[in-house]
């Protein structure tokens, strides 16, 4: 009977260590699991802030946009209110159709001249980056000519 309850003593000796490592075990994986919720929700929170801060800088480029559509389309209402006038200053038959026409070619040879500015300017940036590069080649074969 006494060695029964030795046994008994030392499997609960046994079992009392194994509940105190399992317990250690379960507190350090609650710790974990809490801060990886934590890094989860900052994670998230930070790209809600992200997104939000995205959707407020479209909705400025958008009204930014249709603010500089509505200036274009007044400037253009003017213009060809201002031909109107003059076309009946000097008694001559307005013909809105052709006006129209006439201020989409003005249009459109404004933006071909903005193609071309744009033309020249990224040549001559291409041709700088074109230059740097060669001065880097020439100093590497400079370099492995030295080794």
């Amino acid at each position: 009977l006494q060695a029964q309850l030795c046994r008994a003593m030392h499997s609960l000796g046994v079992m009392e260590s194994q509940l105190a490592l399992v317990k250690e075990n379960c507190s350090s994986l609650i710790k974990f699991m809490k801060e990886d919720l934590s890094h989860m929700v900052d994670d998230r929170t930070r790209r809600e802030i992200e997104l939000m801060n995205g959707l407020s800088k479209v909705d400025t480029e958008k009204r930014v946009m249709t603010e500089e559509m509505e200036q274009k389309m007044q400037e253009k209402e003017e213009l060809l209110d201002q031909v109107r006038e003059e076309y009946e200053e000097l008694g001559l038959e307005y013909d809105e159709n052709e006006v129209k026409r006439a201020l989409e070619v003005k249009y459109l040879l404004e933006q071909m001249d903005k193609v071309t500015e744009d033309k020249v300017r990224l040549e001559k940036e291409l041709l700088a980056a074109l230059l740097e590069r060669e001065e880097q080649i020439n100093r590497l074969r400079g370099d492995t000519e030295e080794m």
